[in-house]
């Protein structure tokens, strides 16, 4: 035993050694948490921005803040320290520093040549929306819940705060010349401000809805600020609304004035770019710049170029005149929905926003986009025989993919009346797939011809998560919903016949994810009651309840040779647990929203981890460690 433990530690440490060579210098590697080997994924978008000069991009994510080179395009650093998501980046005038804003209620300036941070005014009593520098760069302002304060930009001294919003406060915007502050709001209305004494200077009214973004003009004489599907324009003088934008069919999440002031571009939730003369209001051009929203877009300083980021998708250039493509910015996704190892372990695939990406776990990168979904993928598996990909969408559609080339092999469309598919799995014997509904119906299907077998009824909520005993006689299935109390069930089902065996009941919220131990002999169901719990999975009876959550548990995987079991939670940490004895091992921490989705290496050496924050990590486990440990997590 001694020998074999040594010999697995061995080839994991080779591995882990053979990977660092093989990416030693690559972006994946970059501020990763304690434990984990590679990052796949850049998170998904939320807001950009130009240094002064030109030279850097910063794109603000899920994940931290990344600073690209502006003309080649390549990645020069990623800014971790947020717990969440970063909803807002500004740099300061001179372009040493970048401010950062959260959801997880803080702002940081961090020092654009060491890349070092520090907080501004401590913990926030909200989520920081937008932030923005004074002209000066001696003041910085944030909008907080249905607050703007507002900083001394180089000591970090609270100067004061302006109050009297109905609803939060979404953006914020100076003057050119800092005497004025323009914050948009989700009460519809436009407030401007003293920006020196806060005195409250007006109000501006007209929109329908939330005002998403507001921005004065180069020349500070326009305000334009947009929302639910216009743009409006307003004499930033006499107040007086002037002209109001028409052409997108959905919300305008940004808008931005060209350097010189003759150009407005928007985006909007229609994944379209819009090109309007700022003077006339007349429409200049249309890109479709992105397949789901745009989210930010900016110019760069010299007018040659205008950004966009997409919400979960990518950043994209464009020639500001032509509205011609210039370049992507790769690697930046949604939120991971599930993972799947290929047998060999050499591929990992998961399931976003419409689309399947395939991962070399080898050389660390993107393989290929499987794209045919028309909604958001929820489950991917692959077939016993490896040769298969399937994937479930939730919509009416599973896709079978050739797992070799990611050619589309078929599409298996769900009966009348079932929809949304939550879950897919193959039979050990790979004859049957069978797919969970949001509708409580559990679908056979034929993999040789493709048809469905039998439907399996009796949930009355959606089946989240479905799974197969080890020999292939027993089909597992959990229930339940967020926005309905009922069910929160596990149902036992004979997979030959389809008749109903067994309803396992303990969960007092949804069930979220359900799997056999590889030896068969226990059940493990995730559940949103922030409990795991552990079956008989013979008699159905309940064994243990593991607790120590702090939220809902999405996820739960046993490791290979059984000893581990893996839990996905709300709170964005993985826990290992001892199988045996159900004491808690370790906590792998890292993401920074909660992980949807974790799956093993075929030789159990390297756990998966996908997260809402659209990055899925890999962790370098020991297989063979079976000790607890004594810290609670």
């Amino acid at each position: 035993m001694k020998k074999t433990l040594i010999s697995m530690l061995g080839l994991l440490v080779a591995s882990i050694l053979f990977l660092q060579s093989n990416f030693a210098q690559d972006y994946t590697r970059w501020s990763l948490p304690q434990g984990a080997i590679a990052r796949l994924g850049k998170g998904g978008v939320y807001d950009i921005a130009y240094s002064p000069d030109g030279a850097h991009l910063a794109v603000a994510t899920s994940i931290g803040i990344w600073l690209y080179n502006a003309h080649t395009g390549a990645e020069i650093a990623l800014l971790t320290g947020h717990t969440d998501r970063v909803n807002s980046i500004a740099f300061s005038p001179d372009g040493n520093m970048i401010a950062s804003g959260s959801e997880d209620m803080t702002i940081r300036l961090w020092d654009t040549a060491t890349r070092r941070y520090k907080t501004t005014g401590g913990r926030n009593t909200g989520k920081v929306t937008s932030v923005a520098y004074s002209p000066d760069g001696r003041t910085l302002v944030a909008s907080i819940g249905g607050k703007l304060r507002l900083w001394d930009a180089t000591t970090g001294q609270h100067k004061r705060t302006l109050e009297g919003y109905l609803d939060q406060a979404i953006s914020v915007a100076f003057s050119p010349d800092g005497i004025t502050l323009a914050s948009g709001s989700a009460d519809k209305t436009i407030r401007l401000w003293n920006a020196v004494t806060g005195e409250h200077k007006g109000t501006l009214e007209g929109h329908t809805g939330r005002v998403y973004s507001v921005v004065f003009s180069p020349d500070g004489k326009t305000i334009a600020s947009c929302g639910i599907t216009t743009i409006r324009l307003w004499d930033a003088v006499t107040k007086q609304h002037k002209q109001t934008l028409e052409g997108h069919t959905h919300a305008v999440n940004s808008v931005a004035y060209s350097p010189e002031g003759s150009t407005l571009a928007s985006g909007s939730v229609d994944g379209t770019i819009r090109l309007w003369n700022a003077v006339t209001g007349q429409q200049i051009k249309t890109i479709q710049a992105h397949t789901h929203h745009v989210g930010s877009v900016v110019y760069s300083p010299n007018g040659n170029t205008l950004a966009s980021g997409g919400y979960s998708d990518t950043v994209r250039l464009w020639d500001a005149v032509t509205g011609q493509h210039k370049q992507t910015l790769e690697g930046h996704t949604g939120p991971v929905n599930s993972l799947a190892y290929s047998l060999d372990g050499g591929t990992l695939a998961s399931g976003g926003k419409n689309t399947l990406r395939l991962w070399d776990t080898v050389k660390m990168q993107h393989r290929q986009t499987l794209e045919g979904h028309s909604s958001v993928v929820t489950s991917v598996v692959y077939s016993p025989d490896g040769t298969t990909l399937a994937s479930g969408s939730d919509v009416e559609t599973i896709r079978l993919w050739d797992a070799v080339t990611g050619r589309h092999k078929q599409t298996l469309d769900l009966e009348e009346n079932t929809y949304g598919v939550w879950s897919v799995v193959y039979s050990p014997d790979g004859t049957t797939l069978a797919s969970g509904s949001l509708n409580g119906v559990i679908l056979l299907w034929d993999t040789e011809t493709g048809w469905y077998k039998q439907p399996l009824e009796g949930h009355s909520r959606g089946v989240n998560s479905i799974g197969y005993s080890p020999d292939g006689t027993t089909l597992a299935s959990g229930s339940g919903s967020t926005f309905y109390g009922d069910d929160n069930t596990i149902r036992l089902w004979d997979a030959a016949t389809g008749q109903h065996k067994q309803t396992l009941e303990g969960h007092s919220s949804m069930v979220t994810s359900v799997v056999y131990s590889p030896d068969g002999t226990t059940l493990a169901s995730g559940s949103d009651d922030e409990t795991i719990r552990l079956w008989n999975a013979a008699t159905g009876k309940h064994k243990q309840t593991l607790k120590w959550f702090t939220g809902p548990v999405y996820s739960v995987a046993y490791s290979p040779n059984g000893r581990t079991l893996a839990s996905g939670d709300n709170d964005g940490t993985i826990r290992l647990w001892d199988t045996e004895t159900g004491w808690y091992k370790q906590r792998l921490e890292g993401h920074t929203a909660r992980v949807n989705s974790i799956a093993y290496s075929p030789d159990g050496m390297i756990l998966a981890s996908g997260s809402w924050d659209g990055t899925i990590l890999l962790w370098a486990v020991d297989p063979m460690v079976g000790a607890p440990s004594s810290r609670r997590p």
